[in-house]
């Protein structure tokens, strides 16, 4: 199966989401749809995005999201850790970031 991970930082009240597409054959469909947690209207989650597949295993992947205001606009990288049936996040914050920074 083949993968792509689409983000949409307007979802939700600018709340943001991530969409992971799996392919089978020709045909797209979506699998997940990925939250964070502790989301709050404008912290445009899936400003960026990527995806990482193993392709030995071919069921498994990463997903990195940044939300770009998270905490005072400070932002936070957000991972998904999944096999196609599972998704479990954690976030990361830059230990020293002001007001601002923007961090994703």
């Amino acid at each position: 199966m083949k993968a792509v991970s689409v983000g949409a930082r307007g979802d939700e009240s600018n709340t943001g989401a991530v969409y992971v597409f799996g392919r089978t054959g020709t045909t797209w469909s979506e699998k997940k749809k990925l939250t964070a947690s502790d989301g709050e209207s404008l912290d445009n989650l899936g400003i960026s995005v990527a995806l990482a597949c193993d392709v030995v295993a071919d069921r498994q992947y990463d997903v990195l999201a940044g939300s770009q205001d998270d905490d005072s606009s400070l932002g936070a990288a957000y991972v998904w850790g999944m096999a196609y049936e599972d998704a479990d996040a954690c976030t990361n914050t830059c230990q020293n970031a002001g007001c601002g920074d923007g961090f994703v």
